[in-house]
């Protein structure tokens, strides 16, 4: 699964990677790095949300089974009249 978003995510964690390899001094090197894992972190977080949020609709848009449309119908409907007897 990939979204505009997470293919950006992967592209600048290439260029990070692509950077580091190009950098002379070892504290430049570690710090496109570490950027580049911060790149793939934020971009496997971002797949992860995706696939909660699908997995998330296809359960709340899915059509009630007649047995809980009908369950749900025959509960007894409260309101403030009948929740607080009068006081005698």
């Amino acid at each position: 699964m990939s979204t505009p978003l997470i293919e950006g995510y992967r592209a600048a964690a290439a260029g990070e990677r692509s950077a580091a390899e190009e950098a002379n001094l070892p504290h430049v090197r570690d710090r496109h790095l570490r950027s580049a894992e911060a790149w793939e972190a934020m971009a496997d977080h971002a797949e992860r949300t995706v696939q909660l949020a699908e997995a998330n609709a296809e359960g709340k848009f899915s059509r009630p089974s007649s047995e809980e449309t009908r369950r749900n119908t025959d509960l007894p409907v409260r309101t403030i009249t009948n929740l607080f007897p009068p006081l005698s």
